[in-house]
C-alpha cells in the first residue's frame, strides 16, 4: 500500500507547484479526459520532475472520480521496487474504484489465494482482464478509468520492465478494457525500444520533458516561491533580511544551475532551508558552487559534493551511507550503530547535515525503528559512481563484504551471549 498516490509512507508526496508545469499538465489532462483507451508515457531524464507530475495527474483524477490504481516505483525501498506485488496491487484498487468489478476480483481471490504469488502473466489476466470483461457496462464506466505507473525504470531488472510494459500494452490493445495506462519513466534505451517494437503504436502517446515546456520559468517559480517560506518559516534568523531575498541574481544563478532539473532546486531549498543553520550562509555555501559546464548533470553532482564535504569525518560518513545504499532493506540509526558498533547518536552526529539528501527519522520513541532512506534515487547513482563522486564513491561490492563481516561478528557476538546465558539482554540491548 505504500506505492499508492495517497499512502502513508510517500507523505509528503512530491507534486506540482500550482503555478508550474502547466503546459506539460495541460497535455496530459486533455489525454486524460478524452475518451479514446490507450497509452501516454512521460519521459525525461532523473531530477526532471515526473513523479510530481504523476502525482499531481492522481491526484486530480482522484478528485474526478477517474483513478483506477496508482503504483509508484522506488528503488530500494521495501515492496516499491517489486513487480511481483504490481497486479495485486493494482486489481485492489480498481475492485474499490471501479465496484462492478469487485464481487469477481474477490471471487478469483478466494477461489485461489495463491493467485497472488503467480506468474505476472496469469495476475494480469486473472485480476484485471477477465473481471473488467465480466461486468456489464454501467454509467460509471462512460469514462474510463486512468492506471498511473509512475518510474517504472526504479522497478527491479531491465527484463521485467520491459515484461511490464508488453504485458500492459497488449492488454489495452487486445482486450476493450474501460481503463488508459499513465506511465512515466527515466529515457532509457531498453524501455523505449521495448515500447516501440512491442506495443502497439496506434495506442501510445508520448511526452518528453525537454526545454520546449519552458523548465526554467517553472523552476524559477519554484525558488522565489520557496525562499518566500524559508523566509517566513525562520523569521528569527531573517527579522533583519528584508524580502524580497535572496535576489534577482541569486534566483537567476541557481535556475541557471537547475538547467531544467526540479531535483537541483528542490535539493537547494532542502539544503538552505535546514532548521539547525542560517539560510543566508547556507545559500552562500550553495552560491560557491562552480562547475565545467551548465549540465544540470554536473551542477547537481557538485551540489552532493558541496553538501556532503560540509562533514567532518568522511571515513565514518562512508560507512553509514554505504550501508544505507547497499542494504535492499534500509536499517534504522539504532541498528547501523550497532553494526558499526558506534555510540548512540554517532548516526545521527555523522548525517546532521544531509537531510537534504537523506529522510532521517525524528530521535523519539515512536520514530526508533524507522529506517533511514534517501530522498532521491539520484543520490545512490552518485555516490555508485567514480568519476561522478571521487573521494565520496562507495564500491558497493566491498560494501556487501564489510556488511557480511559485521553479520558475522554480529553472530558470533550473539553465541557467546547464548554460552553466557544473557543472550537475552544482549539481544534486548542490541536489536530490540
Amino acid at each position: 500500500m505504500g506505492a499508492t498516490h495517497d499512502s502513508d509512507e510517500r507523505y509528503p508526496p512530491p507534486k506540482c507547484h500550482p503555478e508550474t508545469r502547466k503546459a506539460v499538465l495541460d497535455t496530459i489532462l486533455k489525454w486524460v479526459d478524452g475518451r479514446n483507451s490507450g497509452i501516454l508515457s512521460l519521459y525525461g531524464p532523473a531530477g526532471a520532475g515526473k513523479s510530481a507530475i504523476a502525482q499531481t495527474i492522481a491526484e486530480y483524477c482522484a478528485k474526478e472520480r477517474r483513478l483506477g490504481a496508482s503504483f509508484f516505483f522506488s528503488r530500494g525501498k521495501m515492496g516499491r521496487s517489486d513487480a511481483a506485488r504490481v497486479f495485486p496491487t493494482i486489481a485492489y484498487q480498481l475492485a474499490i474504484s471501479v465496484p462492478e468489478t469487485r464481487t469477481f476480483i474477490e471471487r478469483i481471490v478466494e477461489d485461489d489465494p495463491s493467485i497472488i504469488n503467480k506468474s505476472r502473466d496469469i495476475q494480469l489476466q486473472k485480476l484485471i482482464i477477465e473481471p473488467h470483461q465480466a461486468i456489464i457496462p454501467s454509467e460509471s464506466l462512460n469514462l474510463p478509468k486512468v492506471i498511473i505507473i509512475d518510474g517504472l525504470d526504479e522497478c527491479e531488472e531491465v527484463s521485467v520492465q520491459q515484461h511490464i510494459l508488453s504485458l500492459l500494452g497488449h492488454a489495452l490493445a487486445d482486450h476493450q478494457l474501460p481503463l488508459r495506462l499513465f506511465i512515466t519513466s527515466r529515457p532509457e534505451p531498453h524501455i523505449r525500444d521495448r515500447f516501440d517494437r512491442f506495443v502497439p503504436q496506434y495506442i501510445c502517446h508520448h511526452i518528453t520533458l525537454d526545454n520546449s515546456f519552458l523548465p526554467d520559468k517553472d523552476i524559477y517559480t519554484f525558488l522565489r516561491s520557496g525562499f518566500t517560506d524559508i523566509h517566513d518559516s525562520h523569521h528569527h534568523t531573517m527579522a533583519s533580511i528584508l524580502k524580497p531575498w535572496p535576489s534577482e541574481a541569486a534566483i537567476d544563478f541557481l535556475v541557471q544551475k537547475s538547467s531544467g532539473q526540479f531535483i537541483y532546486a528542490s535539493t537547494v531549498l532542502k539544503f538552505i532551508d535546514d532548521g539547525d543553520c542560517r539560510p543566508p550562509e547556507q545559500l552562500k555555501i550553495v552560491m560557491g558552487i562552480t562547475g565545467s559546464n551548465s549540465t544540470a548533470f554536473t551542477a547537481l553532482d557538485h551540489l552532493y559534493h558541496q553538501i556532503l564535504s560540509t562533514n567532518s569525518d568522511t571515513n565514518r560518513l562512508l560507512l553509514i551511507l554505504g550501508i544505507i545504499i547497499t542494504l535492499h532493506h534500509p536499517l534504522s540509526v539504532h541498528h547501523i550503530e550497532c553494526l558499526l558498533s558506534l555510540k548512540d547518536g554517532d548516526v545521527r552526529l555523522g548525517l546532521r547535515r544531509l537531510h537534504s539528501l537523506l529522510d532521517i527519522p525524528d530521535p523519539n520513541p515512536s520514530s526508533v525503528h524507522l529506517p533511514i532512506r534517501l530522498h532521491h534515487a539520484s543520490f545512490s547513482d552518485f555516490l555508485t559512481d567514480p568519476v561522478r563522486s571521487g573521494q565520496f564513491f562507495i564500491q558497493t561490492t566491498t560494501h556487501h563484504t564489510h556488511l557480511t563481516c559485521l553479520c558475522l561478528r554480529t553472530l558470533k557476538e550473539w553465541a557467546s551471549a547464548l554460552s553466557t546465558g544473557v543472550a537475552t539482554e544482549w539481544y534486548a540491548d542490541n536489536f530490540s
